[in-house]
């Protein structure tokens, strides 16, 4: 029987310019590649050449194929409407790459399309497996289902795609009920958690990690690794910063995105700018390393879905203090292996900082709890899925989406 051929459609996936985007996404499919034939199409939106600024400015950058860690990935372009229109997205992204799609299921015959992110990309997806027969599956990560899926036009192509997709994967349980909420049945949705990198994510030692990163080896040190969004709530994390109440303690924010600005000016307006400093954009190998320099890791989040940020600290050996929001409380199952605060409460994220910090925690339990799920586990469970979609008859199976369209 031959393998079951998976065509990975998604436009969170790195390139040479974003070489972190959709990294765990990536990681999914190399773990995936080991049992399936897979096929990577991430498509990036129109970007004129003279582009230099902007949201898409990056994308005139990225060539029509690339190789990304082993695997040769196709860029198709698709039309997009700055600013007005996104609800018009996953028709344009459709329509700019369906005949794309079509040469690549006459070259690669894939048995399903598996697609990460439910808007735009999940949305096309669904409709692309209607028009080359085969089965679509959608697999949501979070902020597609808690932010986007709050537009009132776009919840409604969400949920029309995730109810006809041939199934719907969800990175935890408290997401499913997110997606139960949107009218899609329970038993058509699929819980898989994100795994972690084991070789990347050791307990290092703590003062050799400092002196890598050319930091101060004593003092209390708090790590956050996160994208600079407002769903993450770092904004809380600098104000609670503000009051820590532990001598000589910094914490360091390690990551980028569109609140960077914002944050800086909160820095100083607050006068924490000897406590809080803005580490940027690291390289991905480097970040394990940020996280075992740390005494404790922190995510502010106002939104969540399984945040691998957590998981890896754990694999780390350090606790986590964080905001019981989304799949947090199913990463950190007890008080051996972190705190957890309400979201939006600096003071009591800053107490509870402060008492991470005088705590004596047990790394080598922290770190067999982050250590036992990888991502080869994660492969396995959606080959299980994809077997049972073809009819457990392997690729020989053949199944189409569903009928109708959008509302």
């Amino acid at each position: 029987m031959r393998r079951i051929r998976v065509l990975i459609s998604t436009g969170i996936f790195p390139n040479r310019i974003l070489v972190n985007r959709g990294i765990y996404n990536l990681k999914a499919a190399a773990a995936l590649a080991k049992s399936c034939d897979v096929r990577v199409v991430a498509p990036v939106p129109y970007a004129p050449s003279f582009v230099k600024r902007g949201r898409y400015a990056w994308c005139a950058g990225v060539p029509a194929r690339d190789q990304v860690a082993g695997f040769s990935v196709a860029y198709p372009r698709y039309v997009v409407t700055p600013k007005v229109g996104r609800s018009l997205h996953g028709f344009t992204l459709y329509a700019s790459v369906v005949r794309f799609y079509e040469r690549v299921a006459r070259e690669f015959a894939p048995d399903l399309i598996l697609g990460y992110f439910a808007y735009p990309y999940g949305f096309a997806n669904v409709l692309l497996g209607r028009r080359l027969g085969v089965p679509a599956v959608i697999f949501c990560r979070g902020s597609d289902i808690h932010s986007i899926a709050q537009n009132r036009l776009q919840g409604r192509l969400i949920s029309w795609a995730l109810r006809r997709a041939r199934r719907v994967f969800s990175v935890s349980e408290a997401l499913k009920e997110d997606v139960v909420g949107l009218g899609v049945p329970a038993d058509h949705v699929a819980v898989i958690r994100n795994g972690i990198e084991v070789e990347r994510h050791r307990n290092l030692d703590k003062r050799a990690a400092r002196r890598r990163l050319g930091l101060a080896l004593d003092g209390g040190l708090v790590v956050c690794v996160s994208r600079l969004g407002r769903e993450k709530g770092i904004d809380v994390l600098v104000e609670a910063a503000a009051g820590m109440q532990t001598a000589g303690a910094r914490v360091v924010i390690v990551g980028d995105g569109p609140e960077m600005t914002a944050l800086s000016g909160q820095i100083a307006r607050l006068d924490v700018g000897e406590r809080v400093f803005l580490a940027g954009a690291r390289p991905h190998d480097e970040v394990p390393v940020w996280m075992a320099a740390a005494d404790v890791t922190v995510l502010s989040s106002r939104k969540e879905g399984h945040p691998n940020a957590a998981v890896e600290s754990l694999a780390c050996g350090r606790p986590v203090v964080a905001t019981r929001v989304g799949g947090v409380p199913e990463i950190v199952t007890s008080a051996a292996l972190g705190l957890m605060v309400p979201p939006e409460d600096s003071p009591a994220l800053a107490a509870a900082l402060d008492q991470s910090l005088a705590t004596t925690w047990d790394t080598a339990t922290i770190e067999a709890a982050g250590k036992s799920r990888t991502w080869d586990t994660v492969a396995h469970e959606m080959l299980s899925e994809f077997e049972s979609i073809l009819g457990r008859s392997g690729p020989t199976a053949s199944a189409a989406s569903g009928r109708g369209g959008p509302p």
